[in-house]
């Protein structure tokens, strides 16, 4: 395992973090990297149809969409894939 030091890190949040730990009991190093972690996942995590399908009958069953809603999946600027017809 590596190790990442952080220099200049704002002291209100320095505190925050450190709020957060001690309301999760948690160290600070152990918050700092459950934040990372969840950052990272959520920026890898890619929707499966599953999870779609099941957001689609929660929106639907709730009423529907709202006039400014469209029922896409969200997509990052990289998540273009070339389409193939063969």
């Amino acid at each position: 395992m590596k190790t990442l030091i952080i220099h200049g890190v704002p002291s209100d949040q320095l505190e925050t973090l450190k709020s957060a730990a001690k309301a999760n009991h948690q160290s600070l190093e152990a918050q700092a990297k459950t934040i990372i972690e969840e950052a990272v996942v959520a920026k890898t995590h890619h929707t499966t149809s599953e999870e779609l399908f099941a957001q689609c009958r929660t929106l639907l069953e709730d009423g529907g969409l709202g006039p400014n809603e469209e029922l896409v999946p969200p997509r990052e600027k990289d998540d273009a894939r070339p389409v193939s017809f063969h």
